[in-house]
């Protein structure tokens, strides 16, 4: 069985969970409010559970029958299984997830209320039931128009990295960070087109690219090296291997990149000449299935030749590797993997992401001591094919912008 359909079937007995408690709560609150029938309501929501959770019962029913078929779930283009399978179950993931800490914290509120006397019973039940209902109705709408929006848009986001210590300070070079792009069944088309539309109007001086062309397999390959050799940067294209990339085709993916003028790196260095400054990029391959170990990337990063900026490009964002690349007189870390978090939720206003447990830096710009590290959204999808959170975007980095001299 594929790795992201067991990972739906690891999670579903805890979002049946979720969701008899959030179903019982929302049902006590419409019944209240519109003194509708408890049975029937029940009856309802139960159904509306049983609908956003077809995918996984239907993985489950075919895996047990000995049916399951790779052509419903895996699929070249986005067609129903999709929309009745796929789509609703996320949504009503997020939704769910979105809904918890508020509904726990109206429960925990009743307790307060019961032991204090502080408002009287029936008064906190009808208030209890109308932010109920409100909550339901607020995720539900705001869920489905902040997903849409962060799916398919793409955006550029610039940082300005200000490098002042230097006599000769190299002046307005634009780099541009893209990563994950993961051609599949959801990214291709319009959202590529946005992509290539988005990277054009950057003006970047030089492209890199941290990886993941590809979501799974070889079959969208040809039409993520297509994308790729159709992009221009004037001071070079330097791309690393992503997670994706070793698990469906590195050698294919490489080779293609590289025929069209991609340089592509498997832990070396290169000296790129810039107006008359030495920048050197050092290209890392840091996935799951190759990690680099601490020994190793030292033994990398020492041999590395002087430069007047450093510049790490490398898939996962590990915090180990920030480090020792600080440490080695490195500025400038990229990398992707982590999709900006892909779902982020906001329990509260506060972020949270899974891509969190594995490191602090899994979006946006982190400036340490001596090294920024940039980690970028990406374009693409893995595991869930909706974003939320995390729009899909490009990293427009400037070094030393020229008004910072005023």
């Amino acid at each position: 069985m594929p790795w992201h359909l067991r990972m739906l079937l690891y999670i579903f007995p805890f979002l049946l969970a979720g969701y008899f408690y959030i179903g019982w709560r929302f049902s006590q609150g419409l019944q209240y409010l519109l003194q509708l029938p408890g049975r029937s309501t029940g009856i309802a929501i139960a159904v509306l559970v049983i609908l956003l959770n077809l995918l996984p019962i239907v993985i489950l029913v075919s895996y047990l029958t000995g049916q399951l078929s790779p052509h419903y779930l895996n699929g070249s283009r986005v067609g129903w299984p999709d929309y009745f399978l796929f789509f609703p179950f996320w949504l009503g993931l997020i939704i769910l997830v979105e809904l918890l800490p508020y509904f726990i914290t109206l429960d925990i509120a009743g307790l307060v209320v019961k032991w204090t006397g502080f408002m009287g019973k029936h008064n906190w039940q009808k208030w209890k039931a109308i932010f109920q209902v409100a909550l339901v109705a607020f995720f539900v709408i705001y869920v489905g128009i902040r997903a849409y929006h962060d799916t398919y848009r793409v955006k550029t986001t610039s940082y300005d990295i200000t490098l002042k210590e230097s006599a000769n300070p190299i002046m307005d070079l634009k780099i541009v960070l893209v990563g994950d792009v993961q051609v599949d069944r959801y990214t291709q088309s319009q959202k590529l087109d946005r992509f290539i539309e988005a990277y054009r109007k950057s003006g970047a001086d030089l492209l890199l690219f941290s990886g993941d062309l590809v979501t799974s397999g070889p079959k969208f390959i040809s039409r993520g090296v297509q994308l790729f050799c159709g992009l221009q940067a004037p001071a070079g294209k330097i791309a690393v291997l992503g997670d994706h990339d070793y698990w469906a085709d590195p050698q294919r993916i490489s080779e293609g990149l590289q025929h069209c003028g991609w340089l592509f790196m498997k832990n070396e260095h290169h000296i790129i000449s810039y107006k008359g400054h030495k920048i050197l990029i050092t290209g890392l391959t840091n996935i799951y299935s190759k990690r680099l170990q601490r020994q190793q990337l030292g033994e990398i990063l020492k041999h590395a030749p002087a430069a007047d900026l450093k510049i790490l490009l490398v898939h996962q964002p590990s915090e180990y590797v920030a480090s020792m690349a600080e440490k080695f007189g490195y500025r400038l870390m990229l990398a992707g993997h982590t999709h900006g978090g892909q779902l982020v939720f906001h329990p509260f206003g506060m972020p949270f992401t899974t891509s969190q447990l594995e490191t602090k830096y899994y979006s946006g710009l982190f400036r340490l001591k001596n090294i920024s590290v940039a980690v970028t959204n990406g374009i693409g999808l893995t595991l869930a094919p909706l974003r939320y959170g995390a729009p899909a975007e490009i990293s427009r980095l400037v070094i030393n912008p020229k008004q910072e001299r005023n």
